[in-house]
């Protein structure tokens, strides 16, 4: 006879499931598709930026890589920078970009052979950009010749934001420079080690899941020169020499510190987020429509 009940009582306890092991730290950033910035500044306003890239999708074609800036000021967005880059070749040649500040104005500029072609619209307000072919008529066109200097060829011809893709060129002889272009014309810059190393914790989320990793990173400090003095510009609106933390196993861009000439003290953005996830390559903007050619700052087919 049983009894009711005790069968199951005296049965053993379901053993609980074992705690899940913690994922291991990364100690690289290899194989980054976005990578994103942040810092503040006077606890009133914050910058956070974000660097997307995406390869050439065929051989010969143009790699792209897109930042994007916003900046609050207590709390409430006051500005947003956007900008496309396309280069092409190894090591990787900028062959054209756009700087577009949404609701003011925004910049176009292109490299053919030893020139640099540059023009500036304003931007209607709001965030929408218009479509190619409808930014209007340029108030302002420069054309620069570039410098025939044969240690720029090196490590390429790029504008601010592909620099930071050629670090790894730059580091690697001391003697090697890169020609800088951007609005204000072109200038040979150089990258110097400082010879200063750490080891650094970091809790990054991962953009594509949303997660938070954490990340132990040998970083290296990198040093980039102008030709500009102590006042002279040298990447990315600073001026004078520009600091870059990058993580030593992978050369990606950790932190960027540096001096502004309007904003007293140094501006400090360290890395926040990243991903491996491959996204949809964007349509980078343009003013011109493709089959149209510039001529005296009007667009003709």
């Amino acid at each position: 006879m049983l009894a009711g009940g005790q069968g199951s009582a005296s049965a053993a306890a379901t053993p609980a499931p074992a705690p899940t092991p913690a994922p291991e730290p990364l100690r690289s950033l290899a194989g980054w598709t976005a990578l994103e910035l942040g810092g503040e500044r006077f606890l009133v306003a914050a910058a956070r930026s974000r660097l997307e890239r995406w390869p050439a999708a065929a051989e010969g074609g143009e790699a792209l890589l897109r930042v994007t800036t916003t900046v609050t000021l207590f709390g409430a967005r006051s500005g947003r920078h956007q900008v496309d880059a396309l280069s092409r070749g190894t090591p990787p040649a900028t062959t054209r970009w756009t700087e577009i500040q949404l609701g003011k104005r925004a910049r176009a500029m292109q490299i053919e052979a030893d020139r640099l072609t540059a023009w500036r619209f304003a931007l209607p307000p709001g965030d929408q950009l218009p479509a190619a072919g409808a930014w209007g008529k340029p108030d302002k066109t420069a054309k620069v010749t570039l410098p025939a200097d044969s240690p720029a060829a090196a490590c390429g011809t790029v504008d601010p934001y592909t620099l930071l893709l050629r670090l790894d060129c730059l580091v690697a002889d001391p003697e090697r420079r890169a020609l800088l272009v951007s609005r204000e014309g072109a200038a040979l810059v150089r990258v110097e080690r400082s010879g200063e190393r750490r080891a650094t914790a970091l809790r990054l989320r991962d953009l594509a899941g949303g997660e938070t990793v954490e990340a132990q990173l040998v970083l290296q400090r990198l040093v980039l020169r102008g030709r500009g003095g102590a006042q002279g510009e040298t990447a990315f609106g600073m001026v004078g020499d520009v600091s870059i933390w990058i993580d030593e196993a992978s050369g990606a861009v950790v932190e960027i510190e540096g001096k502004h000439e309007n904003i007293p003290g140094t501006i400090r953005l360290r890395a926040r987020a990243f991903s491996r996830a491959a996204a949809p390559r964007p349509v980078p903007p343009w003013p011109f429509l493709p089959a149209a050619r510039l001529d005296a700052g009007r667009a003709t087919p």
